[in-house]
């Protein structure tokens, strides 16, 4: 669609003397990658010895470029936060005699779905690569825990003990989990359809994932400590690939042909 207007002041123009006023896209991308989380409270910091537990996440995102630099991303992925926990301890057997050294992993694996809602700033590099920065807030609903224990030592039959514990949901956890996401990236465009993405990014919980009713008995047995010692929060750091296709474009730029200024629609 064109349309001649006669300019009433003066434009900046490329230099095939067009300019760009609106950029609408409309892209899906499926997202795989790894999510390295651990649980942030005031008992486990004065507890110490954790480690990120690293784990696969995956889904998807649909994104609407408003603009040619900004853009709204949705997405929903399976992911996995908690902690991770390795020792080491002297056991001992039922006389209280020397049973060898026992080496352990313990594994809190907490499985939510997320759905993320991010606003983007995207600017071109050179040589098509593409910078991203992202933030906004994110809600998941936790659908499974499990406790995963892994110990070698002389005092197990088999020299190895392994087991996972499955953990009711109602009893102890908040299934609700919310917060913020700062998020930064690069983009490189194959062509003029797809994109590829690696986006870094952390994830900031403001939700205690534990129950009201069990943080609150734990408080009360333990007088001396503060009412929110026990609350815990997840925090995550991650790395995310992304495949880009555009499914939908709508620009419309302005092009200078004469003394006349031509609107076009794509």
């Amino acid at each position: 669609i064109k349309k001649n207007i006669e300019p009433k002041s003066n434009f900046f123009f490329d230099d095939n003397h067009t300019r760009s006023l609106r950029e609408e896209k409309l892209s899906l991308s499926p997202i795989i990658g790894l999510n390295f989380s651990k649980l942030h409270s005031k008992f486990l910091e004065e507890l110490g010895g954790q480690s990120n537990l690293v784990r696969l996440s995956y889904g998807a995102s649909i994104k609407y470029d408003f603009h040619k630099s900004f853009a709204l991303v949705s997405e929903i992925l399976m992911t996995t936060k908690g902690n991770r926990y390795e020792s080491e301890y002297i056991a001992t057997d039922i006389l209280g005699n020397n049973a060898g050294i026992v080496q352990s992993i313990y594994e809190m694996r907490h499985s939510y779905i997320s759905s993320p809602l991010k606003f983007e700033y995207e600017g071109a590099l050179r040589n098509n690569f593409l910078l991203k920065l992202r933030t906004g807030v994110y809600y998941a609903y936790l659908f499974k825990v499990e406790d995963y224990v892994h110990a070698i030592g002389d005092i197990y039959d088999s020299g190895e003990f392994t087991e996972t514990y499955k953990i009711e949901i109602d009893s102890t956890r908040n299934k609700n989990d919310y917060g913020l996401i700062f998020e930064f990236g690069l983009g490189y465009e194959l062509n003029k359809l797809v994109n590829v993405n690696i986006n870094f990014g952390y994830h900031h919980g403001f939700s205690n994932i534990y129950n009201n009713e069990s943080s609150d008995t734990i408080s009360l047995e333990t007088f001396s400590r503060p009412s929110d010692y026990y609350f815990t929060y997840n925090r995550s750091i991650f790395v995310n690939l992304l495949l880009q296709y555009y499914l939908w474009e709508n620009r419309l730029t302005m092009k200078k042909e004469n003394q006349f200024l031509t609107l076009i629609s794509v």
